[in-house]
């Protein structure tokens, strides 16, 4: 089923780092430093973005300069999770690429000491252009916790739906980042190119039940067939 964006975040959608400002903040509260520096953004910019959210009421800036969500923001982040995972891919971008949507979902809030599974899956290659035959090396790390599998993961995606899962383990920390970073293998096996990559950060609770899994995800960039 084809999903779109409702007509506000579709307005706020050609602006640069709006949405990813949003969902950034659905992981934390972040000051201007840190969004610019995750984002990629430069200060210009993220002042175009931050007039935007904060006069829609989507964000606002505490005194001492955090930014967090509102509860619009929040009912926002919910829309564009649900997009996230069930937007259709956007096709051949610039440059002989194609793009896939990746995403990763582990729980919400995680337990100290307790292992949880983290999934990552590609959305199907509606485009025909993904190669099928494409290897693809999964970078994963993680701080304050440990991870089910070391080294580089390499996976095939193919063109349809593709998952893969691993189990992460935190430590007796505040929070655990998690790191991926995608790379593609050229045909002859000779070459490696980046595709991109997300980080999250996961609240840690000393004890108690998982929360419910929530998605992140990242448009990456492949060469075509």
């Amino acid at each position: 089923m084809s999903v779109e964006l409702s007509l506000p975040l579709k307005q706020l959608e050609p602006l640069t780092g709006a949405l990813d400002t949003l969902r950034l903040l659905t992981q934390r509260s972040a000051d201007e430093d840190t969004i610019c520096d995750v984002l990629k953004l430069s200060t210009i910019a993220f002042g175009k973005v931050k007039r935007r959210l904060v006069t829609n009421g989507y964000v606002t800036m505490r005194s001492d300069g955090i930014f967090e969500l509102t509860q619009k923001g929040r009912n926002a982040t919910d829309e564009l999770r649900h997009y996230d995972e069930n937007a259709p891919l956007l096709g051949a971008g610039a440059n002989g690429k194609v793009q896939r949507r990746v995403l990763v979902a582990l729980a919400r809030t995680l337990v100290a000491g307790q292992s949880s599974p983290v999934m990552i899956g590609f959305a199907p290659d509606d485009t025909g252009l993904f190669p099928v035959d494409a290897d693809v090396v999964l970078r994963l790390s993680a701080m304050n916790a440990q991870l089910s599998v070391s080294g580089d993961q390499m996976i095939r995606p193919g063109g349809g739906i593709f998952r893969h899962e691993i189990q992460l383990t935190p430590q007796f920390y505040d929070q655990v980042r998690l790191k991926m970073q995608v790379f593609q293998l050229s045909a002859d096996g000779e070459d490696i190119s980046d595709c991109g990559g997300l980080y999250v950060d996961v609240d840690v609770e000393a004890d108690g039940d998982p929360g419910g899994m929530i998605a992140y995800g990242a448009q990456l960039s492949f060469d075509m067939r």
